[in-house]
């Protein structure tokens, strides 16, 4: 059994040039890019899942890897620390006799089927960072949940050798030179989070969210929180840049009450980035709460709440 010990750090896609020039000012060694085609398996009461367990068959080039990983723990700063099992197969097919041991007993004569998809391009690096070893892995791909899809966009650190510290020393770094937060939910975990909500029968038609809505919403996320700890005239234009985008996306949304109401919020968080930083923030977070969830129809509700809660103006 290997013990993986990772931080991972979502980030927009836009940022590609720069955190390649960034890694290679700090002396890491490029190590190629590949496409990773992953199919991740459970029973059909999800029995794994609710272990808080994955199970997936990996496909990169020719070669298929299965890797069994148990519930992990989450440390400082993000810290994730799981138990991983890794077979070679020589195709698609999962092996179920590889599991013997490692799931509880009530599990070994179960059927597993294939729950969901994860494929990206990875582009790797390895760094030689405060005495440690430490591969950083960049993802971009999708999530596939039946016909739904969640977007990609994440630095992965995980240390090969040496000290933990020297995660949380790099990871702090990267967050003073990039626009990343740290991301405490797996590939895995995200994936099953979008089921949860297309249970629950909230799928992105249901608010008429596309696939680059949901980019632009996750990019203004990121920005938003380096904005909260960093507001340089750099950063706020970046934020209002992506802010004007994502209106213009829902712009194009079917016509409604409910939009033109978005679509005020959003000129409105514009309006106050000029005279109050911390109130567009705050108002922002409303807004990627609501893109997120889908939930539309309560955005006047909350909308109310937003200007209860504001001071008059003077």
């Amino acid at each position: 059994m290997a013990k993986e010990t990772e931080l991972k750090l979502v980030i927009s896609s836009d940022y590609g040039a720069l955190i390649e020039r960034i890694l290679d000012r700090l002396g890491a060694r490029h190590r190629g890019r590949s496409e990773l085609f992953n199919a991740y398996y459970d029973t059909s009461d999800r029995d794994l899942s609710a272990r808080k367990m994955a199970l997936r068959v990996r496909r990169k080039g020719s070669a298929f890897i299965q890797t069994l990983k148990t519930a992990g723990t989450s440390g400082a700063g993000g810290l994730s620390h799981r138990g991983e099992w890794e077979w070679e197969l020589d195709n698609e097919q999962l092996c179920t006799p590889c599991l013997a041991g490692l799931i509880p007993d009530e599990l070994a004569n179960a059927e597993f089927y294939p729950q969901y998809q994860t494929d990206f391009e990875r582009t790797l690096w390895l760094l030689n960072f405060t005495g440690s070893e430490i591969e950083i892995a960049w993802d971009q791909g999708t999530i596939k949940v039946g016909d739904q899809i969640e977007m990609i966009s994440e630095l992965e650190l995980e240390l090969k050798s040496g000290n933990t510290k020297s995660l949380l020393v790099l990871a702090k770094q990267l967050s003073n030179l990039l626009p990343v937060r740290a991301g405490v939910l797996s590939k895995a975990a995200r994936a099953e989070r979008l089921r949860s909500t297309l249970r629950q029968g909230l799928a992105e038609d249901d608010f008429g969210l596309n696939d680059e809505l949901s980019s632009l919403s996750h990019k203004l996320d990121i920005e938003l929180e380096t904005l909260c700890s960093d507001s340089n005239e750099l950063v706020l234009s970046a934020f209002k840049n992506t802010l004007d985008r994502v209106k213009q996306k829902v712009k194009n949304l079917q016509f409604s009450s409910d939009t033109l109401e978005l679509i005020d919020l959003l000129e409105r968080i514009q309006q106050q980035t000029q005279v109050d930083t911390h109130t567009a923030t705050e108002i922002a977070r409303w807004v990627l709460r609501l893109i997120e969830s889908r939930l539309i129809g309560q955005l006047s509700t909350r909308l109310a709440l937003i200007n209860d809660s504001q001071p008059a103006e003077q």
